[in-house]
């Protein structure tokens, strides 16, 4: 349940959720949705912003790779031709496989999630349609 009220709220910088929360929030949705599941083997995981891949995973003695982006809806994460041939070739010196999941989380709240407003503490609708062979 949301600690905030309906509406836009009066709130501070320190309110508003970094990067890295969103980051580690959409790390959760993929953990649970894919890699417990499924029954995968986590091998490691990394919630650095920079961090590349944020899972490794083994799947059938395969290993997979996960890059997890967030975004604040409506928009979704993406990636673009030269970031995704960079972790294809960095996951191909390992022999993996690369996969893209991208998180998008809004407000429940109409008027938060109409401003793009991820505060820390309120509740979220959140748009994951799973992973993405790159």
């Amino acid at each position: 349940m949301s600690r905030w009220r309906s509406g836009i709220p009066v709130y501070t910088q320190d309110d508003i959720m970094s990067e890295a929360e969103l980051l580690d929030f959409a790390m959760k949705i993929v953990n649970e949705y894919e890699i417990m599941k499924n029954d995968l083997e986590l091998i490691a995981a990394n919630n650095n912003i920079d961090a590349v891949p944020n899972f490794v995973v083994k799947k059938d003695n395969e290993l997979c790779f996960f890059i997890v982006k967030a975004a604040i809806a409506p928009n979704m994460p993406t990636l673009d031709d030269l970031q995704k041939e960079q972790y294809k070739y960095h996951a191909a010196k390992f022999n993996a496989k690369c996969y893209f999941a991208p998180v998008g989380f809004g407000s429940t709240d109409v008027e938060r999630f109409d401003a793009r407003l991820a505060l820390r503490g309120d509740d979220y609708y959140t748009n994951y349609i799973g992973l993405k062979e790159l």
